[in-house]
């Protein structure tokens, strides 16, 4: 070692070229090195100063200006942006589920859904908006935007209320409550190629779960959706994050339990699945003013039971953080016997225990009031109507088995391009033909297939 040292310390002198180079080549970088002055042009502005210099997003920097966003849009990040113009804003004011007409008419709480559930906490360029967080290519089709549950908070009247005993009064008191559909945030549902290439889809499969007017539809490897809308202008560079400009103004996709219940072409099926659902208290309140008068009133968080759901902010499950559970206990901790296959009104459902949320989605096929009307009166279900007499009379076990048999835990194994592979609850064959599905409707959690036909469980 000594030596070694000794070595070194006599041949010092060869390294003072080199060094002499690297100081020389500093000094001089250092002397046209601008970026302590100036930034790259390749940055642009702050997403917020780009929305305002452009002169067309006059409704979205509203949107941010409202929301008090103004300050991390401008001078913070990193964030990703969908973003329309005034002219596709205003067209949304021309057909929407809320039935405003103008921004004038918009609440705080449909702001916050607009703004947030386009936005993203990172920075994702379009090629990577189909990778999972380790960088894995085409493995993610869900993200979780910047929406929060307490943005999706509704007023449920008791009009409204499912038909069972435990959305009672006997149990819930007043005309109506505070009510999350499901205390997750509905996550971003976004479609790649590279996802479509990593689990063997096709375009045609993308045209068909999204309704696409062209059933011929060739995905294009620069093509990306997001919550079903086209990105029509991407990789907008901003010193802060980037901008992706859409062909249409985004709204958070509900999940599959609430597109079911409230569609006039499904409701049948939606009581069915209600009568595996209940109200729980959460653990947050809401503050609202009457007049000078500021009270706290509860939050009921709709449940199904379950084999497979998870107890995360409920007031009588000591762990919040629970998922992937069997959760088959009531409101007044009794237990269930029967359940569904998972819970259809969770946000974030993952595809099986294992799986994380973004790499896969659930499906349920769901058949048309008709089509159960006619199942129960003339088809094969007629010896449940023979010997129960209608819907209500039949007991919940011999329901769970229809529905359950109704619902898939892979969205990827269902699609049209492999319906043929599509199983029953006894591992055969289902049957099930593009031709028998009336229209899709991609949700948060999934996708609902809407079918004219009912299939019945071996169980039948």
């Amino acid at each position: 070692m000594k030596n070694n040292t000794k070595d070194f310390r006599g041949r010092w002198w060869l390294l003072m070229p080199m060094m002499v180079s690297a100081v020389l080549c500093f000094t001089s970088c250092r002397e046209d090195y601008i970026l302590d002055e100036q930034e790259p042009e390749w940055l642009g502005e702050s997403i917020y100063d780009f929305l305002v210099e452009e002169g067309k997003y006059s409704n979205f920097v509203r949107l941010i200006e409202d929301l008090n966003y103004k300050d991390v849009l401008q001078r913070t990040g990193s964030k990703t942006l969908f973003v329309v113009d005034d002219v596709t804003f205003e067209e949304f004011f021309q057909d929407n589920r809320w039935g405003v007409k103008n921004y004038g008419e918009l609440t705080s709480l449909q702001k916050e859904q607009l703004l947030y559930s386009s936005m993203l906490n990172n920075v994702f360029f379009s090629d990577m908006l189909g990778d999972a967080s380790d960088s894995q290519e085409g493995m993610s089709v869900r993200r979780i935007s910047a929406l929060t549950a307490a943005s999706t908070l509704t007023l449920m009247e008791r009009t409204e209320f499912p038909e069972n005993f435990y959305w009672s009064k006997s149990l819930i008191p007043g005309d109506a409550i505070l009510l999350w559909q499901d205390n997750t945030a509905p996550p971003m549902v976004i479609f790649s190629n590279s996802y479509l290439v990593n689990n063997s889809l096709k375009g045609s499969d993308y045209a068909f779960v999204s309704n696409l007017k062209d059933p011929n539809y060739q995905y294009r490897p620069t093509d990306v959706f997001v919550n079903g809308v086209r990105i029509a202008e991407p990789n907008i560079k901003c010193k802060n994050g980037v901008v992706h400009r859409l062909e249409k103004l985004i709204t958070p996709l509900t999940n599959m339990a609430e597109v079911v219940c409230t569609d006039n072409s499904t409701r049948q099926f939606g009581e069915l699945l209600d009568r595996f659902s209940a109200p729980f208290l959460s653990t947050s309140t809401a503050s609202l003013w009457d007049g000078d008068t500021q009270t706290e009133y509860p939050i009921y968080v709709k449940k199904y039971f379950t084999t497979r759901g998870h107890a995360a902010g409920l007031q009588q499950f000591d762990n919040s953080n629970m998922a992937n559970i069997s959760f088959m206990t009531t409101p007044t901790d009794s237990a269930v016997g029967v359940g569904l296959k998972f819970d259809p009104g969770w946000n974030t459902l993952t595809a099986s225990d294992i799986k994380p949320m973004n790499e896969d989605m659930t499906a349920m096929f769901v058949p048309t009031n008709e089509s159960l009307t006619k199942f129960l009166h003339e088809g094969s279900g007629k010896f449940l109507y023979d010997r129960y007499g209608s819907w209500e009379g039949i007991p919940d076990h011999v329901v769970a088995d229809l529905l359950n048999n109704h619902m898939k835990s892979s969205f990827v194994s269902t699609v049209p391009s492999k319906f043929d592979q599509v199983k029953n609850d006894a591992q055969i064959d289902m049957g099930i033909k593009e031709d028998n599905i009336v229209r899709s409707v991609l949700c948060c959690n999934g996708v609902v297939y809407i079918t004219d036909s009912v299939y019945a469980p071996v169980s039948y």
